[in-house]
């Protein structure tokens, strides 16, 4: 069995896909979801609709070394102040309920392995907003604006199977 390294981030993205699809409409463009890592961010400037780039960076380990920390970024692109606005807001409404989204996060995940097949190994404990940072005038190329929100995740992963009897 091959080594497998379980995210919040993927998670995360999951349930943030479906609530943005569920609340606003969101739509694949060409078959991608439009909650990107950077690398594709050009290529969805092109579709002139809202999507988010997203980056991920885990905090080291405290006294609980199976309790992980994951803090995670969402930068919101779009054509308008208002709609960029009520993406980051709605965002910022859902995780600030810390317990409260990560239940709903998990919920979300076990309804999930319906459609993929498997659950992503990850059970959230907390799911906190930490700043949100609205948006400004256009200054974007291509008169995209853009908000910023950060988020806090604690979580336990199942244990990957790591050989280290060599």
């Amino acid at each position: 069995m091959a080594y497998e390294a379980k995210s919040a981030v993927y998670a995360l993205n999951s349930f943030t896909w479906k609530l943005l699809e569920k609340n606003l409409g969101w739509t694949t463009y060409q078959g991608v979801t439009p909650i990107i890592p950077t690398s594709q961010q050009p290529e969805l400037m092109q579709s002139g609709k809202p999507f988010i780039v997203y980056g991920s960076a885990f905090q080291p380990p405290g006294h609980l070394y199976a309790l992980n920390t994951e803090s995670i970024a969402y930068t919101v692109y779009g054509t308008s102040v208002t709609e960029v606005n009520k993406i980051a807001q709605l965002l910022w409404d859902v995780f600030k309920q810390q317990d409260d989204a990560a239940a709903m996060v998990n919920n979300w995940l076990s309804k999930e392995v319906a459609t993929r097949g498997s659950h992503r190994g990850v059970y959230f404990g907390t799911v906190r907003a930490t700043m949100i940072d609205k948006a400004e005038p256009a200054d974007e190329e291509g008169g995209f604006v853009s908000a910023l929100i950060m988020l806090e995740t604690r979580y336990t992963a199942d244990t990957p199977d790591i050989i280290t009897a060599f």
